[in-house]
């Protein structure tokens, strides 16, 4: 009789991976910015930790670093995968769990767990409304989504390494310079999310997302391919444009053609509702190409 394997849970990989990082540390002072970079390390992009002192709102400051303490294995042993998962799923700033395990000397210190921009879209992802052509249950839908999320993933990565403070501090995403290349696509996907975005919008939307899937794909794989938040500068030097353009299309998609839609919105549906099926295997067959590249350069490194 076969048994299988029971996968571990991401609340129990991050259970693992955090307890392991500090039972190391136990006893050190550390910069939060490292526990952010464990997280990468182990492919966590979808939260992040800060902290803060002070007492009152309008008086706290972001810490930088805060202590680990010498007896964090006896309290890390008294939470629970449940307490890991809440931590995980959070979908708003809270406190950490971790919270009395990371200390400061600075009074009114408080460690916060907090949804990373990858997840907070992620989450607007899931809410979708179905139209013609994004139908969750068939192809093209759960393409155009695979899609969305590999674009979410590529900008919050090139926003992570232009903005090495982005998590540590939790900044806004409206207030980075360089400027966000996440946020127009958050911004797009709350629209979509308040149903603020036409029918026929959405048709080019989601087409321009079947056209340029391979281009996506390609970048968010190659930015996969380093674990750490820093990407690196040949890399954003490369690949610099190909993400502004992507973040800044995929905003214009919905916007700059909506006094056209409404001149002939039926017409224009019907247009886009054709081109789909020979967009799908277009976007198929260059992804199919595109993995059978990096599968071969990957087998050419691994040889002797």
């Amino acid at each position: 009789m076969a048994f299988f394997k029971k996968e571990p849970t991401q609340a129990e990989l991050l259970k693992q991976t955090l307890t392991s990082w500090l039972i190391q540390n136990a006893g050190n002072e550390i910069l939060l910015a490292d526990l952010n970079e464990c997280l990468y390390q182990n492919n966590f992009f979808s939260l992040h930790y800060f902290a803060q002192v002070g007492f009152q709102a309008e008086n706290k400051q972001a810490v930088l670093t805060a202590r680990v303490k010498k007896d964090a294995v006896k309290k890390l042993n008294q939470l629970k995968e449940a307490d890991f998962n809440a931590e995980f799923t959070s979908t708003k700033i809270q406190k950490s769990i971790l919270d009395g395990i990371l200390t400061s000397e600075s009074s009114y210190f408080r460690l916060y767990v907090a949804p990373s921009a990858l997840k907070c879209g992620t989450d607007l992802l899931k809410t979708f409304a179905e139209t013609k052509i994004y139908q969750t249950d068939k192809k093209t839908g759960a393409f155009v989504a695979s899609s969305i999320q590999e674009l979410l993933y590529l900008c919050y990565r090139f926003d992570l390494a232009q903005n090495p403070q982005l998590a540590v501090k939790n900044l806004s995403l409206t207030k980075l310079v360089p400027a966000s290349v996440t946020a127009p696509i958050l911004t797009t996907l709350t629209a979509i999310y308040n149903n603020t975005i036409s029918e026929v919008d959405l048709q080019y939307l989601f087409t321009w997302v079947l056209q340029y899937s391979a281009t996506i794909t390609a970048t968010s794989t190659l930015f996969a391919s380093y674990s750490a938040s820093a990407l690196p500068p040949e890399v954003l030097a490369k690949t610099q444009a190909i993400v502004r353009e992507l973040s800044k299309n995929f905003a214009a998609s919905t916007t700059v053609l909506t006094p056209h839609a409404t001149q002939d919105a039926l017409g224009v549906t019907s247009q886009l509702l054709k081109q789909i099926p020979a967009l799908f295997e277009e976007a198929n067959e260059k992804m199919t190409t595109l993995r059978q590249k990096l599968q071969a350069a990957a087998e050419d490194e691994n040889k002797p």
